[in-house]
Parts: C-alpha cells; sequence; structure tokens
C-alpha cells in the first residue's frame, strides 16, 4: 500500500480499511495548518497483522495501541524523535532507519533526550537487531545506543555522520568538550580517529558483527568494520573494500531487512 500528499479523504478511507494489510509504505504530508499524522491512530486497524512499514513526515503519540506483530520501521523526517509511543507501540521491532538529515540541536532536542533516557530506563526494546540512523539522531534518542543495545542479539549497525556532531562523542579525544553548542563536522573531523570511535561502538554492543559508519561531508569516505573472533579474543577489522563492495558484504543474507 502506497499513497503520497495524502489529502483528508484518503484518511479517512484508510481509517475505513478492514483488510489484513501486512506491509504498508506511506508517505504523508503536513496540511496548511502544519498538522503531522500519527501512523500509530491512523493504521489502527492493521494493529494484528502490520508487519513492515515505511512512513515520511510523521509523528508517534498514541501509547494506548499496540502492534505485536510490528517487526521493521523505517521513517523519513520523524517529528519529535520522542521515543516512548514508537517502544510501546511497537514492542518487537526488530529493524529501526531513520533519515532525517536535518537534525538541529538546541534546548527542545536535549529535553527529548532526557525524557527518551529517563523512558528508556523502564521501558525498551528486546529484540532490535538492526539500527541505521545518523549519530545525531541516535543522540537524541539519549542512551538507545549506549546503554539499550548492549543487551540484544544486534549484528548490524550503521551510523551517519551529517553537518554537525553532539558535543560528546566517543573517539573525539575521549572526552566531553567544554563548549556546549555541537561540534561543526569539519572540527568532528579534524581529529576524528576512526579506528577508535568503531572500537569502542562495537565494544560496548558484544554481539555486533557488523559496523558501517557513513560521513556526509566533503569528500570523506565510507567505512566498514568487522569484529572477528581469534582465540579467546575479538578483533576488530576494517573492510578495505569500496562502497558498493561493502554493502554486499555487510547487507549479506543472514543480516538482510525489508528495506536493504
Amino acid at each position: 500500500m502506497s499513497s503520497r500528499n495524502m489529502s483528508y479523504e484518503p484518511l479517512i478511507m484508510l481509517l475505513m480499511m478492514t483488510s489484513k494489510v501486512v506491509k504498508a509504505n506511506i508517505a504523508f504530508s503536513k496540511d496548511d495548518d502544519y498538522r503531522i499524522d500519527d501512523p500509530v491512530k491512523l493504521l489502527r486497524n492493521f494493529f494484528s497483522s502490520l508487519e513492515q512499514l515505511d512512513v515520511t513526515s510523521v509523528d508517534f503519540i498514541a501509547v494506548d495501541i499496540q502492534y505485536p506483530e510490528m517487526k521493521h520501521l523505517r521513517v523519513g523526517l520523524w517529528e519529535s524523535y520522542t521515543i516512548s509511543p514508537l517502544v510501546l507501540a511497537y514492542p518487537n521491532l526488530r529493524t529501526l532507519i531513520t533519515r532525517r538529515g536535518d537534525v538541529h540541536f538546541g534546548p527542545r532536542l536535549d529535553t527529548r533526550r532526557r525524557n527518551n533516557k529517563s523512558f528508556q530506563q523502564q521501558t525498551s526494546w528486546q529484540f532490535l537487531d538492526h539500527v541505521s540512523a545518523y549519530i545525531e539522531e541516535l543522540y537524541i534518542l539519549a542512551d538507545l545506543l549506549l546503554e539499550s543495545l548492549p543487551s540484544l542479539t544486534m549484528n548490524k549497525l550503521e551510523l551517519g555522520l551529517g553537518r554537525e556532531v553532539p558535543r560528546y562523542i566517543p573517539g573525539f579525544n575521549g572526552k566531553e568538550m567544554p563548549n556546549p553548542e555541537p561540534l561543526p563536522m569539519d572540527l568532528f573531523l579534524r581529529d576524528l580517529d576512526a579506528k577508535a570511535l568503531a572500537c569502542r561502538i562495537m565494544s560496548s554492543v558484544p554481539s555486533l558483527k557488523y559496523l558501517h559508519l557513513e560521513l556526509f561531508h566533503n569528500d570523506q569516505a565510507n567505512s566498514y568494520w568487522r569484529m572477528e573472533e581469534e582465540g579467546d579474543h575479538r578483533i576488530i577489522k576494517e573492510l578495505r573494500v569500496d562502497c558498493e563492495l561493502g554493502e554486499k558484504v555487510i547487507f549479506k543474507k543472514e543480516f538482510e531487512h525489508p528495506f536493504s
């Protein structure tokens, strides 16, 4: 099911559908009043069957509807990055892919981060296996990466670096910067040790086998990392491959998700 620029009438039709939809791809759009649609509420007729959802220009608000079969979610232009409705609506989620790319830091986002952290100290996902997001988005989602993921059986993680970076990112001199403002990408990359960053991320998630670091800045290249077992030791190795081959290696069948 796919729809673009949905007006009032298609939304009513969506609410009236009774078929058991398993997969949905919907590009919502803001109306003249800048109203943001909530897919948890609008797709509630499919709560017992929906397994895969790809949505754009949405926010997750409702906390009283649960989709037990929901496994794979991709979100473009997620409005608030408030994680509690997402966890409550999709408790068995395995794949989470977010794509916004224009995240700007400020007091509101710091508040959201604190709220997300507080919520995740009580409840989070148990089966999440694949996360793909800009590192700024993971920062807003609070400790989804640094605290929740180590207890999961996660195999693959993708991180994108955009225009600015939170002031405390592992690998940047190993400590928090005194300036409360986010770091411009030029400053971040000047001292970035990609291997140190990869090592710290992969060591914090014991089940992680593959890591993809993607830099969206000037001519910076992607890097692909794999954790290997050598005796009693776990050793991280960079895959010396081009982008196309790296994608094939990292997306090999055992780690495929519906959006790849």
